[in-house]
């Protein structure tokens, strides 16, 4: 799309991008099929996802996120999908340079799935209050 937001009637702009998500979403079978017949393609794309300039993609300035999609840095990136490999993998994540977002605290707390993402990569935590302790004080 190159013309700017404002220059189009909002209905017609609400029924281009209804069309645009009803694509995508008919478009998600043929990309598992195409996943499913390549090894590591679904590990790469899930990368590619997390990475900043995938996630520029995202905005909800429509021109701005245009022009996400088409920065050579994320064209390198989304040929990594055509070539999964451990290459690939480690440019990937080297995109992502996150250190925040890693968990879904709200799930992964209350489930111990910290803990245990934290036993696996040997980071050390206080011990875990348990929930008698929050009986005990009346939920403090």
């Amino acid at each position: 799309m190159t013309t700017t937001s404002d220059s189009i009637p909002p209905d017609a702009l609400r029924a281009w991008e209804r069309s645009m998500r009803d694509r995508s979403m008919q478009a998600e079978p043929r990309i598992a099929a195409a996943l499913r017949e390549t090894p590591g393609a679904y590990a790469v794309l899930v990368l590619l996802r997390a990475t900043r300039p995938y996630q520029a993609t995202q905005s909800n300035d429509r021109v701005k996120s245009v022009r996400a999609t088409h920065e050579p840095e994320l064209e390198a990136l989304i040929g990594l999908l055509a070539r999964p490999s451990w290459k690939a993998v480690l440019r990937l994540e080297k995109a992502c340079g996150r250190s925040y977002g890693l968990l879904d605290h709200f799930k992964d707390g209350p489930s111990g799935m910290t803990d245990r993402v934290c036993d696996a990569l040997g980071v050390e935590l206080p011990a875990a209050r348990s929930i008698e302790s929050f009986i005990r004080r009346g939920g403090r």
